[in-house]
């Protein structure tokens, strides 16, 4: 069985860009970089993006979705990419893997097709290496399998300095692992803590992130996901908020933290809302709220986009979900996924 990395499956896009692959691991924010690769090397001409990039959420995937999508012929161009994101294969009914099944083996021969079926980070399940699961050894028969692995600490390290040099903006080796320390080893949340940290530091004049920057910006890994999650919800982006909660849940972080942060943010919120229109500046926010200053500001941002109608509704919701997970036990991410979809 050959299971390519993510530098493998960069290479395989340049020289051959079509066939069946299926994306599977803990790392999602390496599988978006390759969906960017795969859309590039097939779509290069954005006029025609429209017609031959086909992105399907799991939360709305049928197989008459799929196959309608595998069927219809590229325009203008050799091939075309049809993705669906967020898959998770361990929710789908045998009856509907079976039909997956089917549709991959029709359609595997077809060269006009680049097919990448995106899994989220526990939504496929090796096995152990000597009896591998059995979905994800039917899956291997039909599709080429790509593993996003975390990356190491080190690794990580390096790829922090190289994305600030990107932004003209230096850091040393002993402060990145800080930040991943801080941050955490979510890709997508140092992506979004390091744009932080180069604005911070580039509108003070300067171009060398240092730890006091580290320690005033850097907003710790649960909280931190935290917050994109309510952002992302607030603003409808339903898939970005339903990554960042499939990373906490890789981390194994219990649904009752995730969904006590989730709660306590959306509340801070409205009661940002509250000072805000009461003449309270950001200074006396972090006061009220016992939060640093600059965090304070990032509460003022949001809730700035959001009405008082949007917050009430999504507190009730809130408390909805709170009932439920009282009641379900076991199922408490399930209520959590249902809320954000709520919201």
């Amino acid at each position: 069985m050959v299971v390519l990395n993510e530098a493998d499956f960069r290479k395989k896009m340049k020289t051959e860009p079509k066939g069946f692959f299926v994306f599977f691991g803990a790392e999602d924010y390496l599988k978006n970089h390759c969906l960017t690769v795969a859309r590039e090397a097939v779509c290069p001409d954005e006029g025609l993006a429209c017609f031959n990039d086909i992105t399907i959420n799991f939360t709305d995937y049928t197989s008459e979705a799929l196959e309608n999508a595998l069927a219809a012929p590229p325009m203008m161009a050799d091939s075309k990419l049809v993705v669906v994101k967020a898959m998770d294969f361990t929710a789908m009914k045998s009856g509907d893997l079976e039909t997956l099944f089917g549709i991959l083996s029709a359609y595997r021969e077809d060269p006009s097709n680049l097919l990448i079926l995106s899994a989220t980070p526990d939504g496929l399940d090796p096995g152990p290496a000597k009896k591998p699961d059995p979905i994800y050894a039917r899956l291997s028969e039909l599709a080429t399998l790509v593993r996003f692995d975390e990356a190491t600490p080190p690794k990580l390290a390096v790829w922090v300095a190289r994305h600030c040099a990107s932004k003209q903006v230096n850091i040393s080796e002993a402060d990145a692992r800080l930040l991943i320390d801080i941050a955490g080893k979510a890709m997508f949340t140092l992506a979004s803590e390091i744009e932080k940290l180069c604005y911070y530091v580039l509108e003070h004049g300067r171009n060398r992130i240092t730890a006091e920057d580290i320690h005033f910006v850097t907003i710790p890994a649960e909280e931190c996901d935290t917050f994109a999650l309510t952002n992302a919800a607030m603003a409808g982006k339903r898939q970005e908020a339903l990554g960042a909660l499939s990373v906490m849940k890789a981390r194994q972080i219990k649904p009752e933290i995730v969904f006590g942060e989730i709660s306590r943010l959306y509340t801070d919120l409205y009661l940002t809302k509250l000072y805000l229109a009461s003449g309270k500046t950001v200074q006396d926010l972090a006061s009220l709220l016992k939060i640093h200053p600059y965090r304070a500001g990032l509460y003022a941002k949001s809730a700035e986009k959001a009405s008082f109608a949007q917050l009430r509704r999504i507190l009730s919701l809130c408390e909805s979900t709170d009932l439920a997970m009282k009641s379900y036990g076991k199922r408490n991410y399930e209520q959590i996924e249902k809320l954000i979809c709520l919201i």
